[in-house]
């Protein structure tokens, strides 16, 4: 409620400063007129199923110069679909052009753009819980319409306009697959109005051009000013970044020198570490039986034997949501894959990768098998020959659990290795 406040706060400070003395003098050939509209916005995705949503609008008009008129008005409506409701709040300004008239001077054509700004606030059940529900956010209306003039003081009005955001977070869904796009959004609106004149036109020639060179005046004062203070600010801008650049430079030469002594010296320690580990895997290997069962390696677990014939699940890989990159938690596991990949020289190893079954199953194929050769181009990275591991992607087809519960659905995302 306080946003929307301060929306209709600035739009009330626009219409003063409007209506002010030093400006009333620019309103010319048909005067200022205060209208209302109704209509319905629709919201542009690639979904099928976009409604028309009831929209009401006060507008306020009046000429500019000539053929240009400027309009300042304020809408409440929303736009939906199925998966998708958002409601909007918007003030905008528009320029409208409109050289011809038709009907001795009654019927004006118009075309007109300029910018908005709007309150949106989406339905919490249907919007991507990732996305903002409310926010602010700037738009580009342009405008096709006609104004007819009844008599001086009464005109009607229609148009559609076409609305394009500077974000794409007006129009969000949870629903995956949606088709909703993933371009900055747009909607576009029909409407229909009836608008008075509030203050007629301005017919007295010398005032007229008296307040067009005072406000001229005044323009070419201001423009003074203002580029005198933009270049001010421009060299105090320029020598803070400049000391801020030397700052950063600094600090991060600092910085990399101190990563570069602890990668060494943690690249030592480990290389202590993995030789130790290497020689009592292989002491193990030696001692240890020869199981055919599929073996779960526990998150605790801080070593695991690799044994022909074996399964072995790595339990902690994981990865972010439908992606194949790997979580931070999964590089501890996958160092013992490598650990254990060292220890065993002559070992060869398929990695098959499984999801559970939310989603397609092309879908899961695909991200299970990029799922697998992720784990494999890390332990490449980390050295090991690329001939000693092969990938394969099961997707959903050989679940170890219940794909109803999200425990069940949590083993069966999982990564194995199968020594050969």
């Amino acid at each position: 409620m306080k946003k929307n406040i301060y929306i209709f706060g600035a739009a009330i400070l626009i219409m003063v400063t409007l209506f002010s003395a030093q400006v009333f003098g620019q309103f010319k050939d048909r005067g200022v007129r205060f209208g209302i509209a109704a209509g319905s916005m629709q919201g542009l995705t690639k979904m099928t199923d976009n409604a028309l949503d009831p929209t009401g609008k006060l507008y306020l008009r009046h000429n500019i110069s000539g053929d240009f008129d400027g309009e300042l008005s304020g809408m409440y409506g929303g736009i939906k679909g199925q998966y998708y409701q958002t409601d909007m709040w918007g003030v905008e300004y528009q320029a409208l052009y409109s050289p011809y008239s038709f009907y001795d001077d009654q019927l004006h054509p118009y075309l007109g753009a300029g910018l908005g700004i709007t309150y949106y606030f989406a339905n919490v059940t249907l919007r991507n819980p990732n996305v903002e529900k409310n926010g602010y956010a700037g738009y580009v209306p342009i405008t096709l319409g006609a104004e007819y003039a009844v008599n001086d003081w009464l005109q009607f009005d229609v148009n559609t306009n076409f609305n394009y955001a500077f974000t794409n977070t007006i129009v969000s869904t949870w629903v995956p697959n949606s088709k909703i796009g993933s371009g900055n959004d747009a909607w576009w609106g029909l409407f229909a109005g009836v608008s008075c004149t509030i203050f007629g036109p301005d017919n007295k020639a010398a005032e007229k051009e008296a307040s067009r060179i005072r406000n001229e005046e005044l323009a070419a004062a201001e423009a003074r000013r203002v580029q005198e203070a933009n270049a001010a600010e421009a060299k105090r801008v320029k020598e803070a970044n400049a000391a801020e650049a030397k700052r950063v430079q600094e600090a991060a030469a600092a910085e990399a020198r101190r990563v570069r002594e602890a990668a060494e010296a943690q690249r030592i320690q480990d290389s202590i570490k993995t030789a130790a580990e290497a020689q009592r895997l292989k002491d193990m290997a030696k001692a240890a039986p020869r199981p055919v069962q599929v073996v779960v390696q526990k998150e605790t677990d801080t070593v695991f034997v690799l044994i022909k014939g074996k399964t072995v699940v790595l339990k902690g890989v994981n990865f972010e949501f439908n992606k194949a990159t790997l979580t931070q938690y999964s590089e501890t596991i996958l160092w013992r894959a490598y650990r254990a990949m060292i220890a065993n020289p002559d070992a060869r190893v398929v990695i098959t990768g499984h999801t559970d079954n939310v989603g397609s199953d092309k879908f899961n194929q695909t991200l299970s098998l990029k799922r697998a050769q992720a784990v494999k181009n890390w332990l490449v990275k980390k050295g090991i020959a690329s001939n000693r591991m092969r990938t394969v992607g099961k997707g959903e087809k050989e679940p170890v659990a219940d794909n109803k519960t999200e425990e069940g659905r949590a083993q069966n995302r999982r990564m194995e290795f199968y020594v050969q």
